[in-house]
Formats: structure tokens, C-alpha cells, sequence
């Protein structure tokens, strides 16, 4: 099955989600933060991306526009200065990702826009994933 990175601050979704996944035989890796996300993406590679929007020190589709090495006109909407200088550190890891698809959820509808700017291969609010079904049949589209 895939090796799937789940990145939401939200510990009990993401724990739902987790064990939805995983017992369907997928490899689960939690990071609760996109920070803590672009660092494992940087040492193990995945087969897609699931990814909350709203979290701290780094976004959702800040860290889809980081990993989909968006051109450097683009790259300043999503990058804060901060990180300017990772960015180089990074990018070299990150080249194997431009073809991981990487889903955005949030709670928050009007999302769907922003992730179409950042080339995410979905938009999926977290509203409409009710049961385990729902969340497989979504990672199914991409593994």
C-alpha cells in the first residue's frame, strides 16, 4: 500500500484519520505542523500528501508551494522571510515531489481557490469526509 503523510494540528483528526488509513494497510506519518512536515518530506519519501491548511509556523499551502517548487515570482505569496534561507536547504530534497499528489483539507469552503493557485491535486473540505469510506475513496483517486 502507500506511504501517506497526514499534516494536521488538529490532534484528534488526525489521529481519526491515522487509523482509518492504517488499518486499511496504508503507512501513516503524523506531523502536526507544516515545519514538522517539510522536514520528514525531506527524509522519507511519500506517495501523497494529505494536508490541513490552517496550522502554525507553517500552512498547508505554504508547504505545497515550498514542495511544488513553484517559480520564484509565485514562491513569495506562500513563503514567509524567515524561511528564504531554508529554502535552498530544501529544495534539493524536495525535487521528487513535483509528481506527489498533495490534497488540501480544511474546514474552511472557500479554500478551494487558493489550493488551485498552489497546484494541489485536490481540494477536499474536512466536512465532507464522514466515515472511513469517504476518506479511501479520496486517497484511492491518488494511490
Amino acid at each position: 500500500m502507500a506511504n501517506i503523510l497526514l499534516v494536521d494540528d488538529d490532534v484528534l483528526i488526525a489521529r481519526i484519520f491515522s487509523r482509518y488509513l492504517s488499518n486499511s494497510g496504508h503507512k501513516i506519518e503524523t506531523s502536526f505542523d507544516g515545519r514538522e512536515a517539510l522536514d520528514k518530506l525531506v527524509q522519507t519519501n511519500f506517495d501523497l500528501v494529505l494536508t490541513d491548511n490552517s496550522m502554525p509556523r507553517l500552512s498547508g499551502t505554504r508547504l505545497i508551494g515550498i514542495t511544488k517548487g513553484l517559480p520564484e515570482n509565485r514562491r513569495g505569496d506562500y513563503v514567509d522571510i524567515y524561511f528564504q534561507e531554508d529554502l535552498e536547504r530544501y529544495q534539493s530534497f524536495l525535487d521528487c515531489y513535483s509528481k506527489v499528489p498533495f490534497v488540501l483539507l480544511s474546514m474552511d469552503t472557500e479554500m478551494e481557490e487558493l489550493a488551485k493557485k498552489v497546484e494541489a491535486a485536490e481540494f477536499i473540505c474536512k466536512k465532507q469526509i464522514q466515515s472511513r469510506a469517504n476518506l479511501l475513496e479520496i486517497v484511492g483517486r491518488y494511490v
